[in-house]
């Protein structure tokens, strides 16, 4: 139904829509502009401003350097005139009592001099006119101590004038020769004039530059001032290096501020204004075209037949009619598209999106029944038909079976395709009985032979299937499904397996196991062990083995358990080199006690499949300064017969660098005696299955091992010796090394460096170890 006519703008935009959005968008920008360029132009007025205020308080403070230059230069004039005065030489020669009154009272009194003194030398008073407040005798003293030398002042010269601190106050300090007006006369004396800086003076040099003006002491700033928000600059003073002025002035930025605010308003105005005739315009040309869009593609989600109407050829126009030929096409395209998401293309069937459906819908429909059951089967060895006759050959087969099974359905049975050669059947069923009968049904028709192309296939299949109960979801139902065919593989072929619980907890267990296998190796926490092998005659110590021991959650875990995991989760390589790392600190340690003790070591038969484990271990031997007959490694017959050609050629590079080469568990594999005699095997292990039959009285395979080895010219280590009854049944057939429990258990490196000290001292000395070895071997 078209109803797109009965739609109208809305005459305010709500949030959210489109000219909503544009005019916020536009609006932000807008904004955004104006800010962008008020920014520069408050950035360049500040920075004028300031320049400004630095040039005019920098003008001030010259202003006040000119001031007290022009006070210096005074009090130097008054200064040298009543020092190059006759009377004042004449009175240093002949001091009169009413020389001060007569000539330090009247005008000299406007030169801003508070206190003269004339002094003879040696820095003898002779006159002192004027006392300023606060000027102590003891202050005047030590002003007077730290004027020059008369003699050293120039008899013809301007004099000295600088500030100084007279008694705890700023001043300016003067001081002259006394000589006579013609200046051919010796100096006779010094007259000194002090000018003092008071509060009055800086509150009057404030007053005339327009600030606040206060003495510092060494050019330090004041840290507080007496003006809010003021700008500090220092003036330096003549003559001193100490002291100087601050002067602190109050800039008014009421008027800048009032600038700025009105050009940032006029600014904000005007885009404000062109905003607003950009969102007539967008409403008009655009944005009501753009919300009928808008309706119609809403509508059309709701599964209503809509058309986009064509009133031109604007670029909207040529998008109405994009859209209305995209929705004729989406209409015919999505009914295909859903029935290939859920089909397999092969055989027709659902596919495992399909199943889920499916399983989702039959439990949504029918929430308390609980006669529903999912079957997984599994072709067995399907690989092979793929590999041998080929992959068309392989999917022909494919359908052959998935029609077969088909043929052997119910009603209301569903079969999917939900992998390579994985089938599911979802099953309705009254009881357990009636849902494994149809299974093995299924599974006798699938061992029927098939014809195809020439061929004649027989093959079989495993199946696992699980039971809804509960809530439970069509997820789960698939998950347990899967572990019963999984159980069903691993039992061997044509096996068929009903889920348990207790297949969902071992699947738990198992991850959480590895899990923490993985962060063991992450953590670097698993430690190597070593077990002596000893010679039971001398009692020397021939080698140690290296074992892997792992403690997870206070227990140690047995190397039986998490070994084949590690080969199962590829990281038997990691671990092994972990190891041996770990082991080789120690391994180095215990040859300073013992130089010619061998390591044992164990390989996996998956480490054959790397080529570079020769290179590799030889490497480890020089990173830890051992040589390669100070180590043996240990492989079990089950090696042999994986990687042969690989195995081989690893064993010749050990071999050749000198390396040991030990059979480990012998007697309980399958290899022949002719492969053992290729392979440059050194040493036997004889198994600890045979060692306990020793125990019972059973001498016959321990013997044979012994001859066979002996024949060979092998060397020979009983394993698993536990009590003194084995070790002497042991002796009485030949053999002379041994290891187990009745020597030592396996210790760390920590515990064994000990025990080998003791061992040694107690057997002999370990340098003798090599030879006795070399002996056994031949």
């Amino acid at each position: 139904m078209n109803r797109q006519n009965d739609f109208q703008p809305s005459a305010a935009p709500r949030e959210g829509s489109l000219q909503w959005v544009l005019l916020r968008h536009f609006s932000l920008q807008m904004t955004l502009v104006a800010l962008l360029l008020l920014l520069p132009v408050v950035l360049f007025t500040g920075k004028a401003a300031l320049e400004s205020e630095q040039r005019l308080l920098q003008a001030d403070a010259d202003k006040l350097g000119l001031v007290l230059e022009r006070d210096r230069q005074a009090l130097q004039g008054t200064l040298r005139d009543y020092a190059g005065w006759d009377d004042s030489y004449y009175f240093v020669n002949q001091p009169h009592p009413r020389y001060g009154q007569i000539n330090f009272t009247g005008s000299f009194l406007s030169t801003g001099v508070a206190l003269v003194a004339i002094l003879r030398a040696p820095r003898e008073p002779l006159l002192q006119y004027g006392q300023p407040a606060g000027l102590s005798s003891q202050a005047w003293q030590a002003t007077l101590a730290g004027l020059p030398e008369w003699k050293k002042l120039p008899v013809q010269g301007e004099p000295q004038v600088r500030v100084a601190q007279v008694g705890g106050q700023m001043a300016l300090l003067g001081v002259a020769c006394i000589t006579r007006s013609d200046e051919r006369a010796p100096c006779n004396g010094l007259m000194v004039m002090v000018r003092l800086l008071d509060s009055a003076y800086l509150q009057w040099l404030g007053q005339l530059v327009g600030g606040k003006v206060t003495p510092v002491l060494d050019g330090r700033a004041s840290p507080s001032s007496a003006l809010h928000h003021a700008r500090q600059t220092i003036v330096p003073l003549p003559g001193s290096t100490v002291l100087a002025l601050q002067l602190d002035k109050k800039f008014d930025h009421g008027e800048q501020l009032r600038n700025l605010l009105l050009f940032a308003c006029i600014l904000l105005l005007l885009f404000g204004l062109a905003a607003l005739w950009m969102r007539r315009f967008l409403r008009r040309q655009v944005l009501n075209r753009v919300e009928l869009f808008a309706e119609l593609a809403h509508r059309y989600e709701l599964g209503q037949t809509v058309q986009w109407p064509v009133e031109g050829g604007s670029e909207i126009d040529r998008l109405a009619q994009s859209f209305n030929q995209m929705v004729a096409r989406l209409a015919a395209a999505q009914g295909a598209l859903q029935q290939q998401m859920v089909t397999d293309p092969l055989t027709g069937l659902g596919n495992r999106y399909g199943l889920e459906l499916a399983a989702n819908g039959r439990i949504g429909r029918c929430r308390n029944e609980q006669g529903l059951a999912l079957l997984l089967v599994d072709l067995d060895g399907f690989k092979l038909v793929n590999d041998s006759l080929g992959h068309g050959n392989g999917d022909a087969l494919l359908r052959l079976v998935a029609e077969r099974m088909r043929q052997s359905l119910r009603e209301g049975d569903e079969l999917f395709r939900v992998a390579g050669d994985e089938f599911a059947l979802l099953l309705s069923v009254a009881s357990r009985d009636e849902g494994e009968v149809l299974p093995r049904r299924l599974m006798g028709l699938l061992h029927q032979v098939f014809r195809f192309a020439g061929h004649e296939i027989k093959i079989s299949a495993s199946a696992g299937i699980a039971y809804r109960q509960g809530e439970l979801s069509a997820l789960d139902l698939m998950r347990h499904a899967d572990l019963a065919l999984t159980m069903a593989k691993t039992a061997g072929k044509a096996q068929f397996c009903v889920y348990a619980p207790s297949m969902s907890v071992d699947v738990e267990q198992r991850l959480q196991s590895e899990q923490a296998l993985r962060q063991a190796l992450a953590e670097d926490v698993l430690e190597p062990y070593f077990q002596p092998v000893v010679d039971s005659m001398t009692g020397q110590v021939v080698s140690l083995e290296m074992l892997a021991r792992w403690s997870h959650e206070g227990r140690m875990v047995s190397p039986a358990e998490f070994v084949p995991q590690a080969e199962v989760l590829g990281l038997i390589g990691p671990l092994f080199n972990q190891l041996l790392d770990k082991g080789m600190v120690w391994f180095a340690q215990f040859r300073e006690q013992c130089p010619h003790l061998v390591l044992q070591v164990n390989l996996s038969a998956l480490q054959f499949a790397d080529a570079a484990l020769a290179r590799n271990l030889l490497a480890q031997l020089q990173k830890h300064g051992l040589p390669a007959e100070a180590l043996a490694v240990e492989l079990t017959e089950s090696c042999m017969l994986q990687y042969p050609e690989l195995v081989d050629s690893i064993i010749a590079e050990l071999v050749a660098a000198g390396i040991g080469l030990h059979l480990d568990d012998f007697g309980t594999g399958y290899s022949s005696l002719a492969r053992l005699r290729e392979l440059p095997f050194d040493v036997l292990k004889l198994d600890r299955s045979f060692v306990l039959a020793l125990g019972q009285g059973d001498a016959v395979l321990a013997r044979a091992v012994h001859d066979f080895a002996s024949g060979l010219g092998l060397g020979l280590i009983a394993e698993g010796v536990e009590t003194e009854a084995e070790r002497r049944a042991l002796d009485a057939i030949g053999y002379r090394w041994m290891q187990g429990y009745l020597f030592a258990r396996p210790m760390q490196g920590s515990e064994m460096l000990p025990w080998l000290s003791v061992s040694g001292r107690h057997s002999g000395q370990c340098d003798a170890l090599d030879d006795g070895i070399k002996s056994e071997h031949a």
